[in-house]
């Protein structure tokens, strides 16, 4: 397949899962997308460009995303929840090119085509392309310094214009997400350099100009956060956020997690390229040679540094490890583009096809189960009954199942047939085949992960705040008087409000000294409210019973309604 063509296919993959990404059930509040809209709004709203806020708190991640989706909300007319995700959706397209340009660069072009395939056809990869967070854009950078770095590399040339653009990548990266964005590549740089026996290649990369530019980048927006903050912002950001975070002290003590957590969550989320990656180590490190022990040899470095480094990290989060996906992708990429090609059989053929196989069989089992739930509801009652801890995930599951049944079929049945037809190749041996078979089934079942089975898709909390929010605008004409008390951030940024949430004492002084004052709060504090007033409240509109919260919003005003709200 010509070059082009592989480009545009990708591009077509990736497109096609964003847009399910898109238009599927989603909830803004999960992994905070609110507050980073929030700080969108008060970049376009209040032009706080080097310190942006969130209901009156500062932010506590540089800013540098909140700059660009405020500059794509500018540019479409209106902070919406889809301008504030196009720089994660963008960057994730990034990502995916760096990762077919690395593999072109490393290895040849099927492993090119067969890398970013795997990149952008795994659920957490796939999940974190829709997400309003700087997680895809740290990605990017570290991907971008990368590249940079192989570039000038291969050029052997001290004057690349990719050894600069290695420095300012980091330093884009850096006020994106911190410190990682450069500490993470010139490890991965010292650390191949190293096994590589060129260490004295560092002399060659510039490291007084780049170095300047990746300090001038970082202080150009730390210096003035750290005048406008002052020691709030100085012990929020880098000893909350960096020391304390990654040594689990100070406030992060409650949050420290077991070393192999991420180890389990790669193995879990990057399926089925996961169950490959070992493998593909391991020959590597059995059979060096050749012209591709260079491009292997770089990107296991790259895998392992990320995966140690976090794992050594008391402080952990599941999004941490994101930037050594596309290393793994091009460790699976390959694996499976150099053994499909020889004719020889077993061998490391075999493992591929046993873990194919393996695979295939859970994934017709878990399917099948899901039928069967979808049939018989005495049994997602029986099983909801021996596991009560479980019960509610069931139950959300069995309803998001039942509205949408013949979406559901649509999509399971083919699955289940695929998986019998892809095992049935597994033995015979047709590996090219079975990659095609194995990406079509990662394919649909991203699509049942994101339509069904996703929290997203089972608390459809997001849908019902939205369209709550909606009709509040509606109902009310304008926000100035309006104020909030113990909602979700999501609440203040569809209602285009970044403000303080009051607490009950302060409501009552709100409403006692505003002029027709509206509040947006949960139904029981509207209740506790109703005791502590000497007026009457009067309930202009309320949300459907949020399953996320497990409460129902209202809004509430002091003055009567001007019209009949049953009309």
């Amino acid at each position: 397949m010509g070059r082009k063509k592989i480009i545009i296919l990708l591009i077509l993959c990736y497109v096609s899962i964003a847009f399910v990404q898109l238009v599927v059930p989603f909830d803004i509040d999960n992994r905070d997308q609110a507050m980073q809209g929030l700080y969108v709004l008060d970049v376009v709203q209040k032009g706080s460009f080097f310190l942006p806020t969130q209901c009156g708190q500062p932010t506590t991640k540089p800013p540098f995303y909140t700059w660009v989706a405020a500059g794509v909300s500018l540019a479409l007319g209106k902070v919406t929840d889809f301008t504030i995700k196009l720089p994660a959706i963008f960057s994730g397209l990034g990502v995916v090119l760096i990762t077919f340009l690395i593999a072109e660069m490393l290895f040849s072009r099927e492993v090119s085509l067969f890398a970013g395939l795997v990149l952008t056809l795994n659920v957490h990869f796939a999940h974190l392309i829709g997400i309003a967070r700087t997680d895809m854009m740290l990605c990017f950078f570290i991907s971008f310094s990368l590249y940079s770095f192989l570039l000038a590399y291969r050029q052997r040339n001290e004057k690349s214009i990719y050894n600069i653009l290695l420095f300012v990548a980091m330093g884009l990266g850096s006020i994106t997400k911190g410190p990682v964005a450069f500490l993470l590549p010139l490890l991965v740089i010292l650390i191949f350099l190293f096994f590589m026996r060129d260490l004295k290649w560092l002399k060659s990369m510039r490291v007084g100009i780049g170095s300047t530019i990746l300090l001038l980048i970082i202080l150009g927006w730390f210096i003035p956060a750290l005048v406008i903050g002052g020691r709030r912002f100085f012990n929020m950001i880098v000893l909350d956020e960096m020391v304390n975070y990654f040594l689990g002290t100070g406030w992060a003590q409650t949050r420290q997690i077991k070393p192999y957590f991420f180890i389990g969550h790669f193995f879990e989320k990057f399926l089925p390229w996961s169950l490959f990656v070992p493998s593909a180590i391991a020959r590597y490190w059995k059979s060096k040679n050749g012209t591709k022990k260079e491009g292997l040899l770089f990107s296991i470095i790259w895998f392992l540094t990320i995966m140690t480094f976090f794992s050594l990290s008391k402080g952990r989060r599941s999004d941490y490890i994101l930037p050594l996906y596309p290393a793994a992708a091009l460790i699976v990429g390959q694996f499976w583009a150099a053994l499909a090609n020889r004719n020889k059989p077993g061998g490391w053929k075999a493992h591929l096809r046993v873990l194919s196989l393996g695979y295939l069989i859970v994934n017709f089992c878990m399917i099948a189960s899901l039928i069967t739930l979808l049939a018989r509801q005495d049994l997602a009652q029986l099983i909801a009954r021996i596991f009560p801890e479980s019960s509610e995930t069931i139950e959300l599951l069995c309803r998001s199942m039942n509205t949408h049944t013949n979406l559901f079929l649509l999509a399971a049945l083919p699955l289940a047939v695929l998986s019998i037809f892809g095992a049935a190749l597994a033995l015979r041996g047709n590996l090219k085949n079975l990659f095609i078979v194995l990406l079509v089934t990662a394919g649909f079942n991203l699509f049942l992960y994101f339509e069904f089975l996703s929290p997203e898709a089972g608390k459809l909390s997001g849908e019902q705040k939205k369209a709550f929010c909606s009709r509040v605008a509606r109902k009310i004409n304008s926000v100035e008087n309006l104020q909030f008390c113990n909602v979700e951030s999501s609440v203040f940024f569809y209602m285009g409000k970044n403000v303080r949430p009051l607490n009950h004492d302060e409501v009552v002084e709100f409403f006692h000294g505003a002029n027709h004052p509206y509040l947006i709060t949960t139904e029981s504090d509207y209740v506790t409210l109703r005791e502590r007033v000497d007026f009457e409240f009067v309930l202009l509109e309320e949300s459907e019973y949020l399953i996320r919260e497990k409460t129902k919003y209202v809004l509430i005003s002091k003055r009567k309604p001007l019209f009949d709200l049953n009309q």
